[in-house]
């Protein structure tokens, strides 16, 4: 694995977009590059950006107190961030941040792994989203993973690494191993455990610990509920089943009594019912006979509609013929009318044409006394714009000469405020020093105090790491002894669950023995059975009693049919007659429509007409269309009556062919009823049979005899009776059976609830052992975080005063660099910053200020020459002004100031619609006079369809007189009878035939109902209803008494059956818990602990003496002097062996600051030569701690960066010590732009 690119936007300090390319030169080439910049200014913040985009996390933030909340922004926004969020690296005032790294993988592909976060609408003040991250083939361009999680899998599947590896073996943690070395037990277990992902082996132990609690707690339950489960011994087991068989058979015969006792109940209520409804068949007969009587008047009134219905089309013919006399009648009114209107309008035409001559001369006259005036406005016009364009030229000028008067002045003061700045800056800097001389110390040696600083900031780590174990193991400490107390009530409870289960599990067991479940289970069956021979009868019986319903309805609908049909074929031999009158009609508006369109066909000859003489064609003196043809509405009117007849025609025949359609199908549906009147009785037939079946099997033996009526069409009432009967039998013998199995149910329960008390006791006292345990441990890991805490005061008071000369003009300054050690050492690092600069700009500042006065004299002259030279072109605005003004007011003089095109484009405009106008009035008279004539001929002609209406009409009454005369009756009386109509004849007739037909049926029923009366006594048995219901009550009670004694004998051999298996389940149990104890505590012993501690610290053991051996390795390059080991006989603690000091053994709290980064290096490159991947890694990073070391070691550590460096591997070094980068060909250098903003700068070359 090998990263090629580390780019990102807007992280920490360094604002904007940033890229650090490792594939390309001077990085590639060099294997070997620093990365420099002042404490502060964001060189970690590279490291951030490799691990966001690959992980979405970063080594500084994971490690973190996770839940404290801490503000990010001003308060007064209320946003808070988690303190291990990765979103508190956006930069501050921007609206996200992005990283990117590019890196080739273990296959050989090169990838793009992206990581986003932006605030809502991408605006500063919008709240932080979630993040983002991709993963990019860069070969193909194909997007591999989009969401977070699969982005995070698919870089460690790529780069070959997890988080925690790539801290181990890319990003050197030589710090982890500073903090490991002078740390105490617990801490560097811990520390150590982290570095080496040994985590796993103290969760193993844990798990071997809870394992083998639960597999005891697991054989003991087993134990305790095979002592609990009872058996019957081999004789109380046979007399019980001897009992069982005897209460059989006696169960067998009272059965059977009870079956013969419900046939004589059932009996006697089947004879009630069938004389009931014998009584009800009588009175339907009665009612159906009353129903033929009072269908007489409606018999009559049926023959007087059929009487007139001949005479429908006399009456139609007359109606439409009055219809089209008031409709000629209404056009001729309308005709004369329009004749008068002509007339006034021809009058108003003629007045109108005389007017409009008159306003054309008007007109005419207006423009031409105009002309000379329009003439002599256009030569002031020319004038006027001459006088404005000099006016708009001296403007420019003017213009011109004030913006340069104006840019020399600005010039000047410009230069004088240079001036007066320059000084400002100089005084202002002279100022700040003399304020902050106090700093000078400071700034003077900062790379001293910078070392003296970070010592403090890892005391001040490692303190607070002491004081928050000691918090966390006081804590735990309380917690413990709190759960203990609770674990201890738990366990009180438990007990009282398990006595309270054993009390349940015993009334449940009682409940369950008084109930029969196999009995009630075959009873259930049984009446399930009958029930659905029940059901089938009763779906029999109703089929048959609708088919024979619909086979009389369609002997109904057929007769009815029958009549229709013999009342539309008279109907249609009126339509007939009506359909000739209504042709005849057609013919006569046909006639006049020809003599309108002849008589407008004939224009060619018009003009050949000499009023006074008579015309060639037709001998008339008068020749009213001479000049023009009558108007289109006579054409179109006459049209109208033409279509009207037409239509009149069309809608005759249309009721001619409605009514042969009726007659077809009237006879169709005849047809149609009598096949259904066949298919209803095959039906009936078939369902009767159907029943009849049904009631042979139901009054069989096997199904306990139930008597059924004998006509399938009459039974359906009696069947559905039987059927309820049969189901709230079921009904009652299912609630029966749904007891029973709930109160074995019950006792399962009940057993259950047992053994999961007995569980859940024997595990809380297992828990109250393991948490006195626990208590235990937390008393002694406070005792040790007591003292590692003293420790770390010490030494924290040592370096503090070191630093007092330097730092002693910030007050209460120890207490601040403990609150927050980098913040301070940022904050000492930005004041030495500071005061360098403004020692900076107090020289640039004096050297400016001379330079700044010569400027300002050359400004201040300029400015006088520009504004002599805008003064005279003002005067000459003014003049150039003041001659526009004269000629504007000679031009108001002439036309009154109007434009001369505006005055002639009127007057033109004026006489051009008087011409209109005179035009228009002219064409309106010659319409008028057309329209007049016109009018004329529509209303003689519309005089003459009038009079041909009046005579239709007239004939029209006269047959209708003769068909009324025959009928004996009025005109009122006969519309009345036809306006029955078709379909209330066809109702009056299917009525009558209906009441006849169910007078009939009702007879037919009352016969049949007395049959079966006198059938069903045929079979009376001995004995009354009452003593048959005494029987039958005393039959039941014998046959539940013996069915509860056979049920309770049944369920004691179940009972006993049940713990038979039981027995032999649970031993079997038994000896697999027991094999699998023996197993989990044979490996309890060898790795188990409740705190897991046994197994991990032999692991640690393993990877430390792993580790000290790998580490030596790279100890013996960067200092032969030394060598690590394990001190003998303690878990985790490390001596120095000094060779140059006779093999002298010394602690590691012995070694100075820069002994102490070799080791922790030494340490840090063993780790990640160790990881089982670490040979795929081709690029490391290392990050600070080089400030502590000497020349001469300097030089051995860059020998040992040397030697990473030729095994291929590109090498990262981030430092702030200049002395490591004069040692390094390339440096990458994060330089500061401002206050708490940077810049990344990669040489060229």
């Amino acid at each position: 694995m090998r990263i090629l690119a580390i780019r990102g936007e807007n992280l920490a300090s360094l604002y904007g977009k940033f890229e650090l390319r490792l594939d390309r030169a001077p990085i590639a080439g060099a294997g070997i590059f620093s990365i420099a910049g002042p404490t502060g200014s964001g060189k970690s913040t590279l490291l951030d950006a490799l691990c966001l985009a690959l992980y979405g996390k970063t080594p500084r933030l994971r490690d973190r107190a996770a839940g404290k909340r801490v503000m990010v922004g001003w308060s007064e926004e209320g946003e808070t961030l988690d303190m291990n969020d990765v979103r508190a690296l956006v930069s501050r005032g921007t609206a996200g941040a992005s990283a990117e790294v590019e890196y080739q993988g273990m296959d050989g592909r090169r990838y793009l792994a992206r990581w986003r976060v932006r605030r809502a609408r991408d605006r500063v003040e919008g709240a932080f989203q979630a993040q983002a991250m991709t993963v990019e083939d860069l070969d193909t361009g194909e997007v591999l993973a989009e969401k977070v999680t699969q982005a995070v899998a698919r870089n460690e599947a790529a780069i070959g690494f997890t988080f925690d590896e790539l801290k181990r073996a890319v990003v050197l943690p030589q710090f982890e191993f500073t903090n490991f070395l002078r740390a105490d037990a617990d801490v560097r277990a811990a520390i150590l455990e982290r570095v080496t992902g040994t985590a796993v082996y103290g969760r193993l132990s844990q798990a071997a610990h809870q394992r083998l609690g639960r597999e005891l707690a697991a054989r003991a339950a087993l134990e305790a509920e095979l002592g609990g489960v009872q058996v019957l011994d081999a004789e109380a087991r046979a007399a019980l089943q001897a009992r069982q068989a005897e209460l059989a058979r006696a169960l067998d015969e009272a059965r059977a009594a009870v079956r013969a006792a419900e046939a004589e109940v059932r009996w006697h209520a089947q004879d009630a019912e069938l004389r009931a409804g014998l009584e009800r068949s009588e009175a339907e007969r009665a009612r159906a006979a009353r129903a033929v009587e009072d269908g007489a008047a409606l018999r009559a009134e049926l023959d007087e509609v059929e009487a007139a219905e001949p005479h429908r089309a006399a009456l139609a013919e007359a109606v439409r013929a009055e219809q089209a006399r008031a409709g000629a009648d209404a056009r001729a009114a309308a005709a004369q009318g329009a004749l008068g209107r002509a007339e006034v309008d021809a009058a108003a035409a003629a007045r109108g044409e005389a007017d409009a001559r008159a306003a054309l001369d008007a007109a005419a006259g207006a423009e031409a006394r105009a002309r000379p005036e329009l003439a002599e406005a256009r030569r002031r016009d020319e004038a006027l714009a001459a006088a404005r364009r000099a006016e708009a030229d001296a403007g420019a000028a003017l213009a011109t000469a004030r913006a340069e008067q104006a840019q020399a002045a600005a010039g000047a003061d410009a230069a004088a405020r240079a001036r007066e700045a320059a000084a400002t800056a100089r005084d202002a800097a002279e100022a700040w020093l003399a304020a902050h001389a106090a700093e000078a110390p400071l700034a003077a040696e900062w790379n001293r105090w910078a070392a003296r600083l970070a010592e403090h900031a890892a005391e001040c780590a490692g303190a607070a790491q002491a004081d928050a174990g000691l918090r966390g193991a006081r804590e735990a400490e309380a917690e413990a002894a709190r759960a203990l107390a609770a674990e201890a009530r738990g366990a009180e409870a438990a007990a009282r669950r398990l006595e309270a289960a054993g009390a349940a599990l015993a009334d449940a067991a009682r409940t369950a023995a008084g109930a029969d479940a196999a009995a009630l289970t075959a009873e259930v069956a049984r009446l399930g059975d009958l029930r659905a021979l029940l059901g089938e009868a009763c779906k029999a019986a109703q089929a048959a009693a609708v088919a024979a319903a619909r086979r009389e309805q369609a002997r109904t609908e057929a007769a009815a049919a029958g009549a229709e049909q013999v009342a539309a074929q008279r109907t249609h031999a009126a339509a007939e007659a009506a359909v000739q009158a209504a042709e005849a009609g057609a013919a006569q508006a046909r006639a006049a429509l020809r003599r309108v369109e002849l008589t407008l066909g004939l224009a060619d000859r018009r003009a050949d007409l000499v009023d006074g003489e008579p015309c060639p064609l037709c001998g008339a003196a008068e020749h009213p269309y001479a000049h023009g043809a009558p108007l289109p509405a006579l054409l179109e009117a006459q049209r109208a009556a033409a279509a009207e007849a037409e239509e009149a025609v069309r809608a005759a025949t249309r009721e001619r062919e409605a009514v042969a359609a009726r007659a077809s199908e009237l006879a169709a549906r005849v047809e149609a009823e009598r096949r259904a009147e066949a298919q209803a009785e095959v039906d009936r037939a078939h369902h009767a049979a159907e029943y009849d079946a049904l009631r042979a099997r139901l009054a069989a033996p096997a199904a306990g005899g139930v008597e059924l009526p004998g006509r399938a069409e009459e039974a359906a009432a009696a069947v559905e009776a039987r059927g309820r009967d049969a189901k709230a039998a079921l009904e009652a013998a299912k609630a029966a059976l749904e007891a029973a199995r709930g109160a074995a149910e019950a006792e399962r329960a009940a057993r259950a609830e047992v053994d999961a008390a007995r569980e859940a006791h024997e595990a809380a006292r297992a828990r109250q052992r393991a948490l006195e345990k626990a208590r235990d441990d937390a008393a002694a890991a406070v005792t040790a975080h007591e003292a590692a805490a003293a420790r770390h005061a010490a030494a924290l008071g040592r370096i503090e005063a070191e630093l007092a000369p330097a730092l002693g003009f910030l007050p209460d300054w120890p207490e601040a660099a403990r609150r927050g050690p980098e913040a301070f050492r940022a904050g000492c690092a930005a004041r030495a910053e500071a005061h360098a600069a403004q020692v900076r700009a107090r020289d640039a500042a004096a050297a400016d200020v001379a330079a700044r006065a010569a400027g300002a004299e050359k400004a201040a002259a300029l400015a006088a020459e520009r504004a002599g030279r805008a003064a005279r072109a003002e005067e000459a605005a003014a003049g150039a002004r003041a001659a526009r003004e004269r000629a504007e007011a000679e031009r108001r003089g002439v036309l009154a100031g109007k434009p001369a095109d505006e005055v002639e484009g009127a007057l033109r405009e004026a006489l051009d619609r008087a011409r209109a106008a005179h035009e228009r009035a002219r064409a309106a008279r010659a319409d008028a006079d057309r329209a007049h004539a016109a009018a004329a001929e529509a209303a003689r002609a519309a005089a003459d369809a009038r009079d041909g209406a009046a005579a239709e009409a007239a004939r029209a009454g006269e047959a209708l007189a003769a068909a009324l005369a025959a009928l004996g009756v009025g005109r009122s009386a006969l519309e009345a009878r036809l306006a029955r109509g078709h379909a209330w004849a066809a109702r009056a007739r299917a009525d009558l035939e209906a009441r006849a037909g169910g007078a009939q049926a009702a007879a037919a029923v009352r016969d049949e109902r007395r049959r079966q009366v006198e059938a069903h006594a045929a079979g009376r048995p001995a004995g009354d209803a009452e003593r048959a219901r005494a029987r039958h009550a005393e039959a039941e009670r014998e046959a539940a008494r013996l069915g509860d004694e056979h049920s309770q004998v049944t369920l004691e051999l179940r009972r006993d059956e049940d713990a038979r298996a039981r027995h032999a389940e649970v031993s079997g149990a038994l000896e697999a818990a027991r094999a699998a104890a023996d197993r989990w505590e044979r490996l309890a012993k060898v790795i188990g602990s409740a705190d897991g501690s046994r197994f991990r610290r032999y692991a640690q053991g393993l990877a430390l003496d792993g580790l000290l051996e790998a580490a030596n390795v790279h100890l013996r390059d960067l200092a032969r002097r030394y060598e690590l080991m394990r001190v003998p006989g303690a878990d985790l603690e490390i001596q120095v062996v000094d060779h140059d000091l006779g093999d002298e053994v010394r602690t590691v709290n012995g070694l100075s600051g820069g002994e102490l980064f070799l080791v922790s290096l030494a340490l840090a490159l063993g780790l990640a030569s160790l990881s089982t991947r670490a040979a795929h890694a081709r690029t490391l990073f290392i990050d600070e701690g080089f400030g502590t070391l000497d020349r001469d070691t300097l030089e051995h550590a860059m020998a040992a960066l040397e030697g990473l460096r030729q095994t291929g591997r590109t090498v990262g070094v981030i430092s702030h010590v200049p002395e490591l980068h004069e040692r390094i060909g390339v440096q990458v250098t994060v330089e500061r732009v401002s206050a708490g903003r940077s810049r990344l700068v990669v040489p060229e070359r």
